[in-house]
């Protein structure tokens, strides 16, 4: 896996003043490098979720992109699950689930919704944010029963 920085130099959207900037600043807050980049204005969060995606190999689904409506599955994930881990399943065919998540590379959601839903986990990479909305969007006004 491509280091993220080297990454960003390499498509021209930050320079090196800039990284190393950004990289004093990821020690002292301890955040994680794109989101200093993000809160400090030097990337927007699109073009990060798409240099991310890259890096991880994964599908990156933007608000636009979203289903009007979440998949039909027999059990539901609870609400406070889903908010809890940042993830909303997306769409179901053929005995795969794919899940919008802000870090695909936590296992535990993945693995607990696969061992839920006994369905194959996909991951696609999306905005925290974009999450949460759907996640209210899909959920939030108690359209589906959750727990």
């Amino acid at each position: 896996m491509r280091i993220l920085g080297e990454m960003l130099l390499n498509e021209g959207l930050i320079n090196e003043e800039k990284l190393n900037l950004v990289l004093n600043e990821q020690a002292r807050t301890k955040e994680k490098l794109g989101a200093v980049l993000v809160n400090l204005g030097y990337l927007s969060e699109k073009d990060l979720l798409k240099v991310l995606g890259i890096q991880l190999r994964v599908q990156v689904l933007l608000l636009d992109d979203y289903p009007q409506s979440p998949p039909a599955m027999e059990s539901q994930p609870s609400l406070k699950f889903l908010r809890q881990y940042r993830v909303v399943p997306v769409q179901r065919d053929n005995g795969v689930l794919k899940v919008a998540t802000a870090n695909p590379q936590d296992p535990f959601p993945l693995e607990a919704l696969r061992a839920h839903t006994g369905l194959r986990i996909e991951p696609v990479l999306g905005a925290e944010g974009e999450i949460l909305e759907v996640i209210e969007a899909y959920y939030g006004n108690g359209a589906v029963t959750m727990e």
